[in-house]
């Protein structure tokens, strides 16, 4: 899986980038598989994801 930037982001554009990007990353290293359909979402670890986004801070 490969993300690129658009010429001329701006800062915070590239600081969410970064987190998405770092998630992705996360996720597919854990193996967490996260279903998405156009009314329902799911997430196979919850809590491998909250110990995730506990680390961003």
């Amino acid at each position: 899986m490969d993300f690129k930037l658009e010429q001329g982001e701006s800062a915070i554009e590239k600081t969410y980038f970064k987190k998405i990007k770092k998630l992705f990353k996360y996720l597919i290293e854990n193996d967490i598989d996260i279903k998405v359909d156009r009314d329902y979402f799911s997430i196979d670890d919850i809590e491998k994801l909250h110990y995730f986004f506990r680390s961003l801070d």
